[in-house]
């Protein structure tokens, strides 16, 4: 099974408040390309259309964030949700990327750019690991295995 990803980024034509749904490979590229090589005035953010909802406004449970500089073709990702290994007492916590060798003179990656809240350094990975990452968000809904995640306490 795949899923259908709704991605919240700015340029695309319309609202940003306004998911692009994202229902194929060569959807979720188009849309990727777009954001490596458009500013994004803040980091995009992508969800799962067919996983749960909760709360009464029925929010997602999960989203990801999603930063890049398309000219250094290097990135991060968010990952806030359920998952088996969250921390002792909690259903869900934040991930963020991690990466074994830190990227020398990588640019700044924002988890916020409206406070400048960066990336940690070793968070940043290549855009094409990246682009994998969300492939096979797209096809499993889960946070991706093909990547080494980090706990983080901002999100």
């Amino acid at each position: 099974m795949s899923f259908t990803i709704d991605v919240y980024y700015y340029g695309h034509g319309g609202d940003p408040a306004v998911p692009v749904p994202v229902r194929s490979a060569e959807e979720l590229d188009r849309v990727l390309d777009f954001i490596s090589t458009t500013a994004q005035p803040n980091p995009s953010v992508l969800v799962a259309r067919e996983r749960p909802r909760i709360g009464p406004r029925a929010k997602p449970d999960h989203h990801v964030k999603i930063d890049v500089d398309g000219a250094a073709r290097l990135g991060a990702i968010c990952f806030v949700g359920p998952h088996s290994d969250a921390p002792d007492g909690y259903d869900s916590a934040a991930w963020v990327t991690r990466t074994v060798e830190a990227v020398q003179d990588a640019p700044p990656i924002y988890l916020d750019k409206a406070t400048r809240t960066e990336f940690p350094r070793d968070a940043v990975v290549p855009f094409a690991l990246v682009r994998e990452a969300l492939h096979e968000f797209r096809e499993t809904g889960e946070r991706p295995t093909c990547v080494q995640w980090q706990l983080s306490d901002v999100y």
